[in-house]
């Protein structure tokens, strides 16, 4: 993301940003093991593994619960995280001792959750029943078209998306609160 929209981080705003990212990166790992739990429980049982590497299995484990509790808890766990996110973006992008290229990529992070969860919830990987499209197809088997890259489009299309967008990042945050599906 950093390179795609041209931003520059220096060494001590990406270990900032590793501190005040951390909510959005345990709620992007919580939404993927979230989703692929009964696939990855498949996967283990068909191949004779006694254990699922992902989050839910751990707390099953741990705290010695069903399926259910740890979908339960792991969906509040990604709402707590998410939560905690956006309050940091609010209180970031407010100052200004972040660098713009820091609120912008702050910002950008909050389309990374929305968009991860909107694929996922429609994501053939998840879902067997789901197909990609004709033109994720053709991007799967041939790339994305080089016209975008050769004109430079993409960065400033995904540059512009995140800088006059956020309240469409915001309102999928508030969807997101309202509780994830399954």
């Amino acid at each position: 993301m950093i390179f795609a929209m041209g931003l520059t981080i220096t060494d001590a705003e990406h270990e900032l940003l590793g501190q005040l990212c951390r909510p959005a990166w345990i709620a992007l790992g919580l939404t993927n093991d979230l989703w692929s739990i009964d696939k990855e429980s498949k996967a283990a049982k068909e191949s004779g593994e006694t254990h699922v590497c992902n989050a839910l299995w751990v707390m099953m484990c741990e705290q010695k619960i069903d399926e259910t509790e740890a979908k339960v808890r792991c969906r509040q766990l990604i709402k707590d995280n998410v939560a905690q996110y956006v309050q940091t973006v609010k209180e970031a992008t407010t100052r200004t001792d972040p660098s713009r290229d820091v609120r912008i990529f702050l910002e950008g992070v909050q389309y990374i959750i929305s968009g991860n969860l909107a694929w996922t919830k429609g994501a053939p990987r998840y879902h067997p029943t789901a197909v990609y499209n004709a033109r994720q197809l053709d991007w799967m088997m041939n790339g994305t078209p080089r016209s975008w890259w050769d004109m430079g489009e993409m960065a400033g299309v995904l540059s512009r998306a995140i800088r006059g967008a956020a309240s469409d990042a915001l309102r999928v945050m508030r969807l997101l609160f309202r509780g994830i599906h399954t």
